[in-house]
């Protein structure tokens, strides 16, 4: 048996209505694991409880985070390699997130990161839009001062949750289809600073079935990479 912690994912890091936004819990969960810094790897086996009490355990190399019997969701260290596209200029990202988010008709209109209904300083906001031209989704990244750690930057967990959304905006360029987080892979290279302008992009990789696979970034305000990720996506079957 190893080391054990309890958490609660408070409902105000929701994603879905009922559930925590996936990024966010990623980046919880790397937070935590030992030996991380190169990259971690987040497999989300359930949809998160919010506002219950969780159990994080670390195991032989794996942090897992459980309800009683039931494995949520299982971390493990793992160097992350992706070759990232150049973001676009600020002016481009500020007009791509215009069009970017989750409207008011959206179920994802209070998720924690890209929910319009979210105010300044309680959400994330990242507003991810489609770049004319460019296979790529982009936004602006403002952080707030309560997103700060204990060294004054911006907490890594927080950088993971903006990766997130971006991706399956990335996914529905062409089509919008129901998908939800499955593995994330990533990674915070410099985090941000409070205030300053990131710029957070997605792209599509590739699909595999029911599985889909996006690319996302954050860079800072002087164009040095932040932090990127790699996710798994699963399309949920809808009944026809």
């Amino acid at each position: 048996m190893g080391a054990e912690r309890k958490i609660i994912v408070e409902p105000r890091f929701r994603g879905p209505p009922e559930s925590g936004n996936g990024g966010y819990v990623s980046g919880l969960m790397a937070r935590h694991l030992v030996g991380g810094e190169d990259g971690a790897e987040v497999t989300l086996r359930l949809p998160i409880p919010l506002g219950r009490d969780l159990t994080l355990e670390a195991r032989n190399g794996t942090l897992n985070l459980t309800e009683g019997d039931a494995l949520i969701a299982e971390a493990c260290a793992k160097p992350l390699n992706i070759d990232v596209p150049e973001p676009p200029d600020v002016a481009d990202v500020a007009r791509a997130s215009e069009r970017g988010g989750s409207f008011e008709d959206s179920p994802y209109n209070n998720c924690f990161v890209c929910g319009r209904q979210r105010a300044v300083g309680k959400g994330l906001r990242v507003f991810a839009g489609a770049i004319d031209g460019r296979r790529i989704v982009a936004a602006p990244w403002i952080p707030y001062a309560e997103l700060a750690d204990e060294t004054g930057h911006v907490d890594p967990m927080y950088h993971w949750g903006a990766l997130d959304c971006p991706g399956a905006e990335a996914l529905s360029l062409d089509e919008r289809r129901p998908i939800t987080t499955g593995r994330m892979h990533g990674r915070v290279y410099q985090p941000a600073e409070v205030g300053e302008t990131c710029r957070v992009i997605g792209w599509e990789i590739g699909r595999d079935g029911r599985k889909l696979y996006s690319g996302t970034a954050v860079f800072k305000e002087n164009g040095a990479l932040s932090a990127a990720a790699l996710t798994t996506w699963i399309e949920i079957k809808t009944a026809s």
